[in-house]
């Protein structure tokens, strides 16, 4: 994600409206600031990785910048604004304008989380099947994993035992892992590209073509599938 952060940076950055921007940053503490400013880069890259996390139907990489999120909501909730020592004729106003990107900011956390954890509990039979997809989890979110498909399975033996009774047994004992359920990557998205890329086939029937830093397409998830991965794509 490092090149959607930088492009992000500079002179676009500018164009993001910031509710607190018009008030003197000394009314709010240096951590409150950087987390509820749309500007900031904890903000920005919660909105993409939120984004992103929303619009692939596969499980993403975990962005460990979540556990900051978490950690930096924590205290601000603790924080209060004390309205006496505020600068402004309207200390009221910088209370209510806090309060509702803090909301802003817990939702798409509590989204990101959300989404994350209902890919798990639909493919956690694909997901523990692989090495490399259990690495797409963080430490908590594989336990919940494992946890999850023991339930799972304990279930399943229980509904054989009770309901399947009497049937032959190569029937009881059939391999179910080929209709596990899998994400697909046929969908479509919108892009936007964060960097130029030359050469990207989009459709096996077409030329390959040249896409320009901040240029934005509808595709097959499966075409830009590693440009996301890699941060050079990001889903809006």
């Amino acid at each position: 994600m490092a090149e959607a952060e930088r492009l992000l940076d500079g002179d676009k950055a500018k164009d993001v409206y910031d509710p607190l921007a018009g008030f003197p940053m000394s009314m709010l503490s240096q951590t409150q600031h950087q987390f509820v400013s749309p500007t900031s880069e904890l903000y920005r890259g919660l909105l993409v990785q939120w984004r992103n996390e929303s619009g692939a139907e596969e499980l993403l990489q975990w962005w460990e910048g979540a556990d900051r999120c978490k950690d930096i909501l924590q205290s601000v909730e603790d924080e209060t604004l004390d309205n006496d020592d505020l600068d402004c004729s309207l200390p009221w106003a910088v209370d209510v304008l806090f309060k509702c990107e803090r909301d802003r900011f817990r939702f798409m956390l509590s989204e990101y989380l959300r989404i994350r954890l209902l890919k798990i509990e639909a493919y956690v039979a694909w997901l523990l099947a692989d090495p490399d997809r259990k690495a797409l989890m963080s430490p908590a979110e594989l336990n919940f994993c494992v946890r999850y498909k023991a339930l799972q399975d304990q279930a399943t033996a229980d509904t054989i035992d009770v309901s399947l009774q009497g049937l032959p047994q190569p029937l009881i004992d059939h391999d179910t892992r080929a209709a596990q359920p899998y994400p697909s990557t046929s969908h479509h998205v919108f892009v936007m590209f964060m960097k130029a890329v030359g050469g990207l086939q989009i459709h096996p029937s077409m030329d390959p073509q040249d896409i320009a830093a901040g240029d934005l397409y509808l595709l097959r998830y499966g075409v830009v599938r590693q440009l996301i991965a890699d941060g050079d794509a990001v889903i809006v």
